[in-house]
């Protein structure tokens, strides 16, 4: 195991650093062991969270009576509904200890009270986009240095607090990237590419631009064969009339182009809908409870009709419409929406 200290910025308190195998360490030993005060663990996703929760307050609830402090565990990620987000930012009843097992939502978006030991697994869910086949994936991958930093400096904020790493120091120095790599590198180019063809700025040859994080060249080149695909430049690389008018638009190419294709075709009003729900990244998630009542509520879902997630998309978002936006519908039917994006798409 490999001890370190490190200094938290803008606070007088110290966190000590402890690498070691995933193997050799069980967060129960915290709770039994250690001071009072919470725990942060660090997962890359809500399953896995929820896979934890479930295993930790079995293990909590096997240990022998009286030999440690109570315990409440609790879950933190992005589609967590508010009523249950909240409950991580609630004081802790008195004499108990809380595991609060997150997502990297808890690296610097919010900041929990009380929380004296970090449990960083060293992975997170990262959006990447895949030029060769035009799609994005979320994929689990190595943190970077910076990122471990930031969860370290998640303890010891209020005292000294200790961060134990489940993975050697050889894989932070060798393995981990100095800092996370820039979105820009990591995400489609047609709409920055349609940003500055749009500028009609003389001899910008888009291959060569000076990018502060410079992206491949093959991801540029996808860019203008996506744009060319959907009529937004001509094939001397030209913007098109169409390509202004997507350019006014806030919206990816993509949906753009296909909220001009739906006014063409008289159905605009439908896939501003669609649009709208994609662009504020809407997503009805099911609770997938296995009671058959549960299955039989999310069969009565409609089902796109045999026109693909899209439609099915705008159809459960029509009915929901038709309930004036009843979040008594989703809890019904099972499903769990952010309302906050809600808000933004109404």
């Amino acid at each position: 195991m490999y001890n370190s200290f490190l200094s938290i910025a803008n606070h007088r308190y110290l966190a000590s650093v402890s690498n070691s195998s995933k193997h050799s360490f069980s967060s129960t030993d915290i709770h039994v062991k250690e001071s009072p005060g919470d725990v942060l663990i660090f997962m890359t996703g809500k399953d896995d969270i929820d896979k934890m929760v479930s295993k930790l307050e079995e293990r909590i609830q096997n240990l022998e009576e009286g030999s440690c402090m109570d315990a409440l565990v609790l879950p933190l990620h992005g589609s967590l509904p508010p009523e249950q987000q909240v409950r991580v930012f609630a004081p802790a009843p008195p004499n108990c200890r809380r595991f609060i097992v997150a997502t990297n939502v808890a690296e610097t978006s919010l900041t929990v009270d009380g929380v004296v030991f970090v449990i960083d697994c060293g992975y997170v869910k990262q959006r990447q986009y895949n030029p060769s086949s035009g799609m994005y994936s979320l994929d689990v991958v190595q943190i970077s240095r910076v990122q471990a930093d930031q969860r370290a400096g998640r303890a010891g904020r209020t005292r000294p607090g200790k961060c134990y790493r489940l993975y050697p120091i050889s894989i932070y120095q060798k393995e981990f990237l100095e800092a996370t790599i820039p979105e820009i590198q990591r995400s489609s180019l047609a709409g920055s590419v349609l940003y500055l063809k749009s500028l009609d700025l003389p001899d910008i040859n888009i291959l060569k631009f000076d990018f502060l994080d410079p992206p491949s060249r093959e991801s540029l080149e996808d860019a203008l064969r996506q744009l060319y695909l959907i009529d937004a430049i001509d094939e001397n690389g030209q913007i098109t009339d169409v390509g202004r008018i997507m350019a006014e638009l806030p919206l990816e190419p993509s949906l753009s182009r296909t909220l001009i294709e739906a006014n063409e075709l008289g159905c605009l009003s439908q896939a501003l809908t669609v649009a709208a729900v994609l662009s504020a990244e809407i997503t009805f998630r099911s609770t997938r409870s296995k009671d058959m009542e549960g299955k039989r509520k999310r069969q009565e879902l409609p089902d796109g009709s045999g026109w693909g997630d899209h439609i099915q998309l705008l159809q459960i978002f029509e009915s929901w419409d038709r309930t004036g936006y009843d979040p008594r519908w989703c809890s019904d039917h099972e499903l769990q929406v952010n309302e906050n994006n809600i808000l933004i798409l109404i």
